[in-house]
């Protein structure tokens, strides 16, 4: 069905004005449907190219082809688990426990634009990785975050930082010999980045994992209290992810050039 230009920009309008007071919940793609999507076949998502992407996701989720998304037809992306009123859609503004179709392709649109991380109008594939990525390190540092403050006061000390990494050293240390190898810290053997092993002698103690996770403390702690609050923890992590993301398109824009 050909839209109108005024159902173009209420869609546009939705995802701009309405969207960001709701959505916690993410567009999921296959490779495949990413790759299908990009008619241009530059390797990225504009505005036309995703309110085409998402009025095919919504017709294969539409079971019954009655214009709107019901029970287990709703994707399980825009589903809220936990809700006064037990399970919604993210997309169902209008409250009524249907998704139409401008409320789906209003979610997806505001939901793809979210990932564009250079704000150039259109998303890639490593914009959608990176944009995944950033948000399960963020998930798995306040997991971490809220393990290591044991008393619950919504920041971590040093005391608590030195506790935690004894607990992950622990969990680390495979075959118990008190110190960790390089296959059991995750890195290549005799890596350079390896700046756990201070001495330099292949191997990680208990001290030394400590003593490194009393430096990353440092880092963490941006405003210099001697606390780390979960959005400091969370703005190291998610810049760390970012960066590795800069670093690998600098490293593919010199090997461009080569």
């Amino acid at each position: 069905m050909r839209r109108s230009p005024g159902a173009y920009i209420l869609i546009i309008f939705l995802s701009c004005m309405l969207l960001p007071a709701y959505a916690s919940a993410d567009v999921v793609l296959s490779k495949s449907e990413f790759t299908s999507a990009d008619a241009g076949k530059d390797g990225m998502l504009d505005l036309l190219e995703t309110i085409k992407l998402a009025g095919v996701l919504f017709g294969k989720a539409d079971a019954n082809r009655d214009g709107k998304l019901e029970g287990n037809e709703i994707p399980a992306w825009i589903v809220e688990e936990q809700h006064k009123d037990g399970k919604r859609s993210l997309a169902d503004f209008d409250g009524k426990g249907a998704v139409d179709e401008q409320e789906f392709l209003a979610y997806v649109v505001s939901q793809v634009r979210r990932m564009d991380h250079d704000a150039d109008s259109r998303t890639s594939a490593e914009e959608y990785q990176l944009y995944h990525a950033v948000k399960a390190a963020a998930e798995l540092a306040e997991k971490q975050f809220e393990e290591t403050d044991k008393n619950k006061d919504g920041i971590v000390d040093l005391r608590e930082a030195v506790d935690g990494a004894r607990k992950v050293f622990s969990g680390l240390d495979a075959n118990k010999n008190g110190t960790l190898s390089a296959g059991e810290l995750g890195v290549k053997k005799n890596a350079a980045d390896n700046s756990y092993d201070l001495n330099a002698d292949g191997n990680v103690d208990a001290f030394e994992f400590s003593a490194h996770s009393a430096r990353d403390f440092g880092l963490y702690d941006f405003n210099k209290d001697g606390a780390v609050h979960l959005h400091e923890y969370l703005r190291f992590v998610i810049t760390a992810e970012e960066g590795n993301y800069e670093s690998a398109r600098t490293k593919e824009a010199i090997d461009e050039k080569r």
